[in-house]
């Protein structure tokens, strides 16, 4: 297991003790390491309000696209677009997804291909 992957654990035990404050820390440090995992985390734990975060939609929409566009993930590009269509409207959620169709491809091009922030972290990324 990586050091990466140990940091994760542990924020979830954090959480698991109601210690959020410090779990909130490392989320956020794994986040600033381009961990997917802890980006997905954080934009759930904003749009839901959970574990003494406060609910936050434009945060939230900030984590998941994160996440989708270090991960690649298909389902975490759905729940982008439905927090984005919930927040925005249906109109600027089209025009988000337009302006950002390429971006996007390439982020689940990279997943395919295996390149990039997937489910192992310590993957380099790609160039």
């Amino acid at each position: 297991m990586s050091e990466i992957d140990t940091k994760y654990l542990k924020a979830w035990e954090l959480i698991q003790q109601r210690n959020y404050y410090e779990a909130k820390e490392i989320f956020e440090a794994l986040d600033k390491e381009d961990y997917w995992k802890a980006s997905y985390d954080l934009a759930g734990f904003y749009y839901y309000g959970l574990y003494g975060f406060k609910k936050d939609i434009q945060k939230a929409i900030q984590y998941y696209e994160k996440s989708f566009l270090r991960s690649g993930k298909v389902k975490i590009l759905e729940e982008l677009l439905y927090v984005k269509h919930e927040y925005c409207g249906k109109l600027k959620t089209i025009l988000y997804t337009l302006t950002h169709a390429i971006s996007f491809y390439k982020a689940v091009k990279n997943k395919a291909k295996g390149d990039g922030n997937n489910d192992n972290p310590t993957n380099p990324k790609p160039t």
